[in-house]
């Protein structure tokens, strides 16, 4: 029952973004000129995220389905998905807007002028004149010659500096936003505990041995290609192996055991330490004899 009331409740989302985005599109064409540019920009930009957001719906209900979903990400989607169309989606909004207000700024405006005179004309600078079209026109039953002039008005240069600059302005967003997100998961990656191998042992050759003996000591298990260390250990006792070689299966070794009483007979902890600090013990493993012919 809960999940049909989620599912009903993604599908209330989705219809009520499509009437949202109906109520947008009516009120711009009743109440404005809706085929102006940045008018088109604004409503396709609005219907890609909900489009977006309706997609994403739509796939998080699918994956439902399918048993794919995490309960600890955005709409059960997996890691990262949510992020990346968000960075996705600011990279394309920043491309399209800066492409309008660049052609926007970069259009020069130009003023008609029609049937004017000669004297007119040559009142006119000439860098503002973008062309000039002449004409008959009859003036009191004679026939005259009047101009049809484009004239350029406004800085052209500074419109061009401009465009420049909001070209410049938006790349650096972009740039940022996609440094911003893919920099982060690579820190967060980076930055994140190195993971610890753990070694296992498994079984040990021989389990017993004689004091003050040259004892060839062998471990078998896995994940001991890291291991610089091995020893007997009981209670704050320490007998250390030398000439520790490793593979990722065996450890060999060499162990004698002193003759001293601080180090007593019976049964020692076999323990292997790894370079990367992971350790694994074998609980009296190990028991250590009196020395040979006592």
């Amino acid at each position: 029952m809960g999940g049909e009331k989620t599912d009903a409740m993604w599908w209330v989302v989705a219809l009520l973004f499509i009437s949202t985005l109906g109520l947008i599109i009516w009120y711009l064409n009743l109440f404005t000129d809706f085929h102006r540019p940045e008018i088109i920009l604004s409503v396709l930009l609005v219907i890609s995220v909900i489009a977006l957001t309706v997609s994403l719906t739509i796939i998080a209900v699918i994956f439902k389905y399918l048993g794919l979903t995490d309960p600890k990400q955005s709409l059960g989607l997996p890691e990262g998905s949510i992020r990346a169309v968000i960075a996705l989606s600011l990279i394309l909004i920043f491309m399209i807007s800066s492409l309008l207000l660049f052609e926007e700024v970069r259009t020069v405006p130009i003023l008609k002028s029609t049937n004017i005179n000669q004297e007119q004309l040559n009142d006119i600078p000439k860098e503002q004149i973008a062309s000039i079209v002449q004409v008959s026109v009859r003036v009191n039953g004679t026939n005259e010659t009047r101009y049809n002039v484009e004239r350029i008005v406004g800085d052209t240069q500074a419109s061009q500096d401009l465009a420049k600059q909001i070209i410049t302005t938006v790349s650096t967003l972009v740039v940022a936003v996609s440094g911003f997100y893919f920099g982060s998961k690579t820190v967060a990656a980076v930055g994140g505990a190195p993971a610890v191998s753990v070694p296992v042992i498994r079984s040990i050759s021989p389990t017993e041995g004689n004091r003050k003996a040259d004892i060839k000591f062998r471990i078998c298990g896995k994940n001991l290609e890291l291991a610089k260390e091995v020893k007997l250990i009981r209670d704050s006792v320490e007998i250390a192996c030398t000439g520790v070689t490793s593979s990722s299966t065996k450890i060999k070794c060499s162990l004698k055991i002193p003759e001293a009483k601080e180090y007593p007979e019976g049964k020692w902890t076999v323990v292997v330490i790894n370079s990367d600090t992971g350790e694994d013990r074998l609980e009296g493993a190990f028991t250590v004899l009196p020395a040979a012919g006592t």
